[in-house]
């Protein structure tokens, strides 16, 4: 199982997906992508791609708070 862990306009948010990594980022960009926007470029970016053991596995992370990135 995979974790994506991503910022939904500000808000953290995870998503489980039953398949390879690859596949799983492929099906997230599907749900989330849009064809004009390059990914990681919107209201929606990718924080982490890791292995979950189930859907209780936050890795972590706290869902629903608010995140700001700095660089």
């Amino acid at each position: 199982m995979v974790r994506i862990v991503y910022l939904n306009y500000g808000f953290l948010d995870m998503m489980f997906i039953e398949d390879e990594e690859r596949e799983a980022i492929e099906q997230f960009w599907g749900i989330f992508g849009s064809p004009d926007t390059p990914r990681n470029t919107g209201g929606i970016r990718v924080l982490d791609v890791s292995q979950a053991l189930n859907e209780k596995d936050l890795g972590g992370y706290q869902m629903g708070i608010v995140a700001k990135e700095v660089a």
